[in-house]
């Protein structure tokens, strides 16, 4: 019996074997399955941080890059504050020299009265030892009147410095606030002169002073002319009148017995000068070539006015469209005209003639 139950136990072992092999089998695809799951979510996070890193690296160059932008802006406005800081020093410096002259010519000034003072009172000293004491009491009352009116200039002349020092005083402070306005004045000279030239595309700096200059003159020229077409206006009226007066008879009329105010058209001129029917016989022949060649000369001046007229309107259109175009293209004139604008160039030590 024994022998025929000990194959049975050996198959149900190799089924319990089999069996916890199986479920053995089963665990490690579960675990398999569950870490290739957290392997791939691993591989997502991953890549994400990947992605947050570029862009913080990104974020980091680009504070890197404005930081940087930032010092060098910084390290401009150090420069331009230590340019100013070195002229004023400058100009500090060039003051305390000055004073420093003046205070010296005042010690040297001092000195030798000092020492011409010492020398009188020696001489004094040994004329008073050699005088008998009567004559030194007879000379002693003028000496001491002597003093008191030598005392009372020298308060006079005290009181006199002191009006000059405050009077040096003032200038030298006038003399501080025209250099600031010449300073503020030059920057500014500067600054249009640069806009100006940014302005007109010039390949050289334009110089405003210059121009102002040049629009005075023209602004002069044409108060000038202005003056000029008054007198030419009231001489062509005196003309008008003269004319009237000639033609007082005739079909068409320049007076004001006709309608006040009128004006004649060139066809009407031309017609007034060809017909000659209109003349009065009592006139004499020089009379009516003169007067056909004052209308000749009046009708060509008028065209050419006409035409002097049309060509500037034509050419106001043409400024007009061309501003419009530079209204549409420039956005802010005034950046656009300080681009590349610096205050480094102006030299703030040379004065102005």
């Amino acid at each position: 019996m024994e022998e025929k139950t000990s194959p049975f136990k050996e198959i149900g072992s190799n089924d319990v074997d089999t069996e916890s092999k199986v479920c053995s089998q089963a665990m490690l695809k579960r675990k398999l399955q569950m870490k290739s799951e957290a392997l791939m979510l691993l591989s997502k996070e991953m890549d994400q941080s990947r992605i947050e890193r570029d862009q913080f690296k990104l974020m980091a160059e680009q504070i890197q890059e404005r930081f940087l932008h930032l010092k060098k802006q910084m390290c401009d406005m150090k420069e331009l504050n230590s340019f100013d800081d070195d002229f004023r020093t400058l100009d500090l410096l060039t003051e305390a020299r000055e004073q420093n002259k003046c205070l010296r010519l005042q010690v040297e000034t001092l000195r030798q009265k000092l020492t011409d003072a010492e020398g009188d009172i020696k001489v004094l000293r040994t004329n008073n030892n050699r005088i008998p004491i009567e004559q030194q009491e007879t000379q002693l009352a003028p000496a001491m009147h002597q003093r008191e009116e030598m005392i009372e200039q020298l308060e006079k002349l005290n009181l006199k410095c002191s009006q000059l020092q405050t009077d040096l005083q003032t200038v030298l402070d006038e003399k501080h606030e025209l250099k600031i306005e010449r300073d503020a004045f030059k920057c500014k000279a500067h600054r249009l002169n640069h806009e100006l030239s940014k302005a007109l595309n010039a390949t050289k700096p334009v110089d405003l002073d210059a121009l102002i200059n040049e629009n005075r003159y023209l602004q002069e020229r044409l108060q000038q002319l202005l003056e000029e077409k008054e007198l030419t206006r009231q001489s062509l009226s005196k003309y008008k009148s003269m004319l009237d007066s000639k033609r007082a008879k005739g079909t068409i009329k320049l007076g004001v017995n006709s309608a006040v105010g009128t004006v004649m058209t060139h066809k009407q001129v031309e017609q007034l000068l060809q017909e000659s029917s209109y003349i009065p016989p009592q006139k004499s022949a020089a009379a009516v070539t003169d007067l056909r060649c004052l209308c000749t000369a009046l009708l060509e001046a008028l065209n050419d006015k006409t035409l002097a007229l049309a060509h500037q309107k034509k050419a106001n259109k043409i400024l007009a469209l061309r501003i419009c175009e530079l209204d549409s293209a420039i956005q802010s004139p005034t950046t656009k005209l300080l681009e590349g604008y610096t205050s480094i160039n102006v030299d703030l030590r040379c004065t102005y003639n």
